[in-house]
């Protein structure tokens, strides 16, 4: 599914009769201490079970209980409760969204329905996006816009985790060091931050990876921007930034939360377009999402 890619014509790409989504509050934590979450043996025969349905032989409760262990066991819901206490007055929320690349080390909640119902709306639409690597988090904006488009939601909030406590090795998660950690970012059509004015998902082959983030960043009619990108695409940032734009590269220790983490931490109150970007090389899909500062008008 490929929203308003950069070489789509423009009265595809913005339409005035749609409603103007904004950015609002934004917040972002990585998770260094170690979590008190623990996992009891009955759950452990849980992930025995689950993996025998898939063919796969019995685990060595032994090698996965010490695998367990080494990670930062931070649960979505307590990363979700930390996130919320720094986004202090919510509106009401009708659409919330949980986007990650590792699963949810906790199997037997639903963080998504405790979010939504922390979130106070009165019948808030709670649902996750998932095995869809960096672009997760771009998908889940792409989502909410959409239903706020076809008017079934006013407000919502995408909350973005990677954690690493896994029971198996995986090469993206431990090869790297990547940490637990959380965003999140509401956004809303009655609200004054940056407005959305796209979001893209373009098939692109390596060697053409800073092209194409340029052709996107023209894409937004700002003459300056600040680009935040993903540990991806850190060898693009020169070339990008000889525009006059500045250029932030998230660090290599995350995996859908980089771009998202940068975001929390940037002052908005530049007279700055911005452009999240990150890349794929999984799927070789480059994923942004651009905002317009001022007036309404601006990105209708």
């Amino acid at each position: 599914m490929i929203l308003a890619p950069a070489d789509a014509p423009a009265s595809v790409r913005k339409r005035s009769d749609r409603p103007v989504l904004r950015m609002g509050r934004a917040a972002g934590r990585v998770f260094p201490e170690r979590g008190t979450y623990e996992f009891e043996p009955a759950r452990l025969q849980v992930i025995a079970d689950h993996q025998a349905s898939f063919g796969l032989p019995p685990i060595d409760h032994e090698k996965v209980s010490a695998q367990l262990a080494s990670g930062g066991l931070h649960s979505f819901i307590a990363m979700g409760e930390r996130l919320l206490a720094d986004v202090p007055g919510l509106p009401d929320l009708d659409v919330v969204v949980l986007a990650h690349e590792t699963p949810d080390l906790d199997f037997s909640a639903s963080a998504a329905c405790f979010l939504a119902y922390r979130c106070r709306g009165e019948r808030t639409v709670a649902f996750s996006v998932s095995d869809q690597g960096v672009g997760a988090p771009f998908t889940a904006l792409r989502l909410v816009e959409r239903m706020v488009a076809a008017g079934q939601a006013r407000t919502g909030a995408v909350f973005v985790f990677d954690q690493n406590t896994l029971p198996f090795w995986d090469d993206r998660v431990h090869g790297a060091a990547v940490r637990d950690a959380g965003a999140a970012i509401v956004v809303g059509t009655g609200l004054d931050g940056p407005a959305l004015a796209s979001v893209w998902e373009v098939p692109v082959e390596p060697g053409r990876l800073a092209a194409e983030v340029g052709r996107v960043r023209r894409e937004l009619p700002a003459d300056r921007a600040v680009l935040l990108l993903g540990s991806t695409l850190a060898s693009c940032a020169r070339e990008l930034g000889a525009g006059g734009d500045e250029v932030r590269v998230a660090p290599e220790r995350h995996l859908c939360t980089a771009t998202w983490l940068e975001l929390a931490g940037h002052d908005r109150r530049q007279d700055a377009a911005l452009l999240l970007a990150d890349y794929d090389p999984a799927t070789g899909r480059l994923h942004a999402a651009g905002f317009l500062p001022g007036p309404e008008e601006e990105a209708s």
